[in-house]
């Protein structure tokens, strides 16, 4: 099962952070695959609201204390840079 659930309806996106199992914590797949996902959203025009959600009795426990596999250290700015980024684009967009 992926990371992160993509669903449109109309002009209305919801992304789902799909980890429950570890209160949605915040993997670097997870960071790739929300970056992507706003990116994409934001050069789609009909896309007018993003919602944000996650699966089970959780949001987002956040990202790992302790790196594992590889993954960058928690508050590292080259992990964050790219998420963060989209972050402030999808916020800062202008809708007519």
């Amino acid at each position: 099962m992926p990371d992160l659930l993509i669903d449109q309806e109309g002009a209305i996106a919801t992304l789902t952070f799909n980890r429950p199992e570890s209160f949605n914590a915040l993997s670097s797949a997870m960071r790739t695959a929300i970056t992507q996902a706003l990116h994409a959203l934001e050069m789609d025009d009909s896309v007018r609201c993003v919602v944000m959600k996650g699966a089970g009795d959780h949001f987002m426990a956040g990202a790992p204390v302790s790196p594992s596999r590889g993954e960058p250290q928690l508050g590292s700015q080259r992990a964050a840079s790219p998420l963060g980024s989209a972050l402030l684009r999808a916020a800062d967009r202008q809708m007519p």
